[in-house]
């Protein structure tokens, strides 16, 4: 009794200043994260963030975000106002989901934890489980509370008079340039992937806006299998996506515009299937079953390979892993690359470097790498890595920043070697067939657990490199 007394109230005495001590280190791990000083007003936000934009895209704007930890700093109601100060309905919009995407787990360069695991094998050394997940919890709060603020108010804003708004946007139908924002996929599935670990009944609540209510059947897809392709190669396939390595001629979807020949979608699409269709008619018509959430109509695809794209192309099984696709494409997590035959008319390119030339008035960024020169230099194989994913990145960047056009291309000048060539070439056939030598080689997703998948250059490439070689020696 003598012992047990002391030991008693030694344990009074200490266990209040341990729980103490242990409180204040979890406070400071926590305000580590946010105690970086941000701009102090929304319009100064505002400034910083379609600076940062027109800078550097997505890219800039999440840097900005992380650097700031603007969405732990700010409230929701202020976010989105500082939004819609923005002149212009893509720049909003895409300033918005970074803003979203920015709650979805990721700091720096390395990230402090990835949303797509429970967290304690993305634990940085200094930072201890429990202030991860309050990190997280705080974080799907928030990305959950800047959709609701998104989504609630009609968020209509007149070009004119973003500049001077304050407050948050209401209808204003006062202009002929009025401009409506409104939650769009990419928003739902960042939203979704921030919040599914902490709220899941409220993700999925999420997510199930984000799917199209009803599915195309196969049987209503399936058309005269004339023209079928040869089987599809699948490099990697699992429950809940698939890599294949697509062919090039074949477009995505019947709902995609042509991105080759200016011809019209009928005659494009005339009696032919499109991968969408191919796939759901895969295992002898026993339909591979493919995620319902897209923006435009074409289910399963999280990113798009153009018509005379070839190569790796990763398809959604379900809408929980289309979400989770969307959200890396968007944070710039993929890693991917491509391998294209340019038409370099003899004059030799550098062995590597950067092409800079912007798309649409927006930043875009390409490092490409000489990966084999043919006699003569008159086509070189390139190897090019993208940083934004603009729509057709690669080939307006060979084009018009190294000023070799991709074989075949038509829209970009890589046909402008045909009339060298001989008529029975079969450079011939595959230009008629809307191939053109773009390849996506590879592609990763480290945050997913995805390994890096290679897909085989295609081996037409190796006739048409006979035929131009041929030409050469004549």
């Amino acid at each position: 009794m003598l012992l047990i007394l002391p030991l008693t109230l030694l344990l009074f005495v200490r266990l209040p200043r341990y729980v103490r001590e242990k409180q204040q280190i979890f406070v400071r791990n926590a305000s580590a994260l946010c105690s970086i000083t941000a701009p102090s007003s929304t319009q100064d936000l505002s400034s910083a963030l379609h600076r940062a934009y027109n800078d550097k895209g997505i890219s800039g704007v999440l840097s900005h975000c992380y650097e700031y930890k603007i969405s732990s700093t700010y409230k929701p109601k202020e976010l989105v106002c500082a939004a819609l100060q923005v002149p212009s309905k893509g720049a909003a919009s895409g300033i918005l989901n970074a803003i979203i995407g920015s709650c979805c787990g990721y700091y720096g360069d390395g990230g402090l934890l990835s949303p797509f695991s429970d967290g304690e094998d993305a634990v940085m050394d200094h930072f201890d489980l429990r202030t991860v997940k309050a990190v997280k919890k705080r974080n799907a709060r928030t990305a959950l509370r800047i959709f609701q603020e998104y989504d609630d108010a009609s968020y209509v804003t007149d070009l004119e008079t973003t500049r001077s708004m304050t407050t948050a946007a209401t209808a204003i139908n006062t202009s002929s340039t009025t401009l409506t924002l409104k939650p769009d996929v990419v928003t739902l599935a960042l939203t979704y992937t921030a919040s599914f670990h902490t709220y899941p009944r409220i993700a999925n609540k999420i997510l199930f806006r984000a799917s199209r209510p009803t599915l195309k059947t196969s049987d209503q897809q399936i058309k005269s299998d004339e023209h079928t392709p040869a089987p599809l190669q699948i490099l990697l396939d699992s429950e809940s996506f698939m890599i294949i390595n697509k062919p090039s001629g074949l477009v995505l979807t019947t709902e995609t515009a042509a991105t080759c020949k200016p011809r019209s979608k009928k005659q494009m699409l005339m009696n032919e299937q499109s991968l969408e269709e191919i796939l759901l008619a895969q295992a002898d018509n026993k339909p591979i079953q493919l995620s319902s959430i897209n923006p435009d109509g074409s289910r399963g695809f999280a990113h798009r390979l153009d018509r005379g794209t070839s190569g790796c192309l990763i398809i959604a099984k379900t809408n929980q892993w289309h979400a989770q696709l969307l959200t890396q494409f968007f944070l710039r997590r993929v890693e991917k690359s491509y391998i294209a035959l340019v038409y370099t008319n003899s004059i030799p390119l550098p062995g590597e470097g950067t092409i800079t030339v912007p798309i649409d008035g927006r930043p875009a960024v390409s490092s490409f790498v000489v990966f084999e020169r043919y006699p003569g230099d008159l086509i070189t194989k390139i190897r090019v890595t993208t940083k934004q994913g603009r729509k057709h990145q690669v080939r307006i960047h060979c084009s018009k920043g190294l000023g070799a056009p991709i074989l075949l291309d038509p829209l970009y000048g890589g046909e402008s070697i045909m009339y060298r060539l001989p008529k029975d070439s079969c450079a011939k056939k595959y230009r008629a067939q809307q191939r053109f030598c773009l390849h996506a080689d590879s592609l990763a997703i480290a945050d997913l657990d995805i390994p890096k998948v290679d897909a085989p250059i295609p081996d037409w490439w190796d006739g048409l490199c006979k035929d131009i070689h041929h030409l050469q020696v004549n």
